[in-house]
């Protein structure tokens, strides 16, 4: 596959539309939406909320991980990660249209005990630790 070099960016409504092509023939081959090379933040890792898609560093998420298919609130738990906003709001929009089943990519049961990080008593553990 030809390596794709940026040309130049479009930024419209909000979105930022960037356009790439094959650095051999000049021609027009694909259209990325979101960062570009240069606004990519640079040694801080992102992740995306799955209750409302807004990207934001690791650190402002709350992370969750499915263990033994019950989900589990933890930043350095292992295995594969979803991530929330720290609103009730998201996460309950997460949980009400499968957002946190379909990041984990399994079945996970959801317990109602899980909303205590947003009222505050687990948050600030959550964010140091």
């Amino acid at each position: 596959m030809a390596r794709l070099r940026y040309l130049y960016e479009l930024v419209g409504s909000g979105r930022e539309h960037f356009v790439y092509c094959c650095s051999s023939c000049g021609c027009v081959l694909q259209v990325r939406r979101g960062l570009g090379p240069a606004s990519e933040a640079v040694g801080q890792p992102n992740g995306r909320c799955v209750g409302c898609g807004r990207r934001a560093p690791q650190q402002e998420l709350i992370r969750f991980v499915a263990q033994d298919g019950v989900l589990v609130a933890g930043r350095r738990a292992p295995g594969r990660g979803a991530y929330t906003c720290a609103s009730l709001a998201c996460y309950e929009r997460a949980a009400a249209r499968g957002g946190l089943a379909r990041a984990l990519r399994r079945a996970v049961r959801i317990d109602p005990t899980l909303a205590r990080p947003y009222t505050g008593g687990l948050l600030a553990r959550e964010a140091n630790g």
